[in-house]
């Protein structure tokens, strides 16, 4: 079916309607509520109010605790990400970014609006470029812990610190 639709629509897209989308069939579908049977009913014929629940709370994210040697490794992803995804940002011969930014939700971009990760809850960044702009070091480091990893082009991996 899915074939033929879209043959007709190759040869005939003002004839033949778009084909929908999931997010548009499922919101067609409203969920019902069924209201709890009361014991009693039907037995002597007494009306019963219905039950009116209250409405579900909003839940927030639920605080993750990570151990020192998973934040560790949180850490050495973050940087190693950074820094791979830096070198497909970065044009060719150009200067390496002069600072970056993290956002309130922990994300890491370039001054050109790359967003490149999102680093550990609870970290700190640092970044200084040379002077030059042909190399750069990231540090992330675990204020609580005093536990930190660092990227240096100079070196071209992660270390711990």
């Amino acid at each position: 079916m899915l074939s033929g639709w879209s043959l007709l629509f190759f040869f005939a897209p003002t004839v033949v309607p778009p084909m929908p989308s999931l997010a548009t069939l499922t919101s067609l579908v409203q969920p019902v509520a069924a209201a709890p049977i009361a014991p009693g009913i039907g037995q002597h014929n007494t009306p019963v109010a219905p039950v009116v629940a209250d409405p579900p709370t909003a839940v927030g994210p639920v605080p993750v605790t990570l151990t020192p040697e998973q934040m560790r490794s949180a850490m050495q992803m973050a940087a190693g990400t950074i820094s791979y995804l830096m070198t497909h940002v970065r044009v060719a011969g150009q200067p390496w970014p002069d600072a970056l930014y993290i956002d309130a939700d922990h994300l890491v971009t370039t001054p050109a609006g790359d967003v490149l990760v999102r680093i550990p809850a609870g970290t700190d960044l640092e970044y200084a470029r040379s002077i030059n702009g042909a190399n750069y070091r990231l540090t992330i480091t675990d204020p609580s812990t005093g536990a930190g990893v660092a990227f240096d082009t100079a070196i071209g991996y992660v270390t711990n610190r």
